[in-house]
């Protein structure tokens, strides 16, 4: 071999050691330096995902929350309303009692009388229990004595609903008429402190 070939593959040797050289300091410092961060960018990226489902599902829970937040305010308020309309189970009683004594004072005869309890609509809290109850009133009398009757019935500080009214004429005179009368009140079993269990059959 010649000095210019041995030369030749020296250099040739040379270059080729310091390029495997060259790629095992790229391979060290990827693996020692690059690969650490780009596991450590990877980690980054999917705590990230992890919070921002943390956060979007944060989001619904809150939204949720208020709208469950409205509903109790909506029903609190409903409770404290109809509460503030409402007898108390003795004021109930007396009402459904006087009736009649209504009727008699108001001039209006009466027809026939019955009661109803709505323990299906009731109202419930944790510590009441709001029931409907009603009378069914027919009754004859002057249309005048009809509207005074009417007039007494809601005149208290408990709300009384007329729910339905129907007249027909009699033959007995122009002014006469036959009147059935639909009536509700909301009692409130707690404010006597009478459970629902125990309260009075209508």
């Amino acid at each position: 071999m010649s000095a210019h070939r041995l030369e030749n593959a020296i250099a040739t040797h040379g270059r080729l050691v310091a390029g495997l050289l060259l790629l095992g300091g790229v391979l060290a410092v990827r693996s020692w330096i690059v690969a650490p961060h780009l596991a450590s960018l990877k980690a980054a990226q999917q705590y990230g995902r992890a919070i921002d489902e943390r956060i979007e599902k944060g989001k619904q829970i809150g939204q949720r929350l208020r709208g469950n937040r409205k509903r109790v305010e909506a029903l609190t308020a409903e409770y404290s309303l109809l509460s503030g309309m409402a007898f108390s189970t003795a004021k109930a009683d007396e009402f459904f009692s006087d009736i009649e004594a209504f009727c008699s004072q108001s001039g209006c005869l009466v027809v026939s009388l019955s009661f109803s309890s709505d323990h299906d609509g009731a109202v419930e809290s944790s510590n009441s229990l709001i029931v409907a109850k009603g009378a069914a009133l027919t009754i004859c009398g002057r249309y005048g004595s009809i509207i005074k009757l009417i007039e007494i019935l809601q005149a208290r500080p408990e709300k009384v609903w007329i729910d339905e009214v129907r007249m027909a004429g009699l033959a007995s005179g122009p002014d006469e008429v036959a009147c059935q009368l639909t009536i509700a009140i909301y009692v409130d079993m707690a404010k006597e402190g009478v459970g629902y269990e125990n309260s009075p059959e209508d």
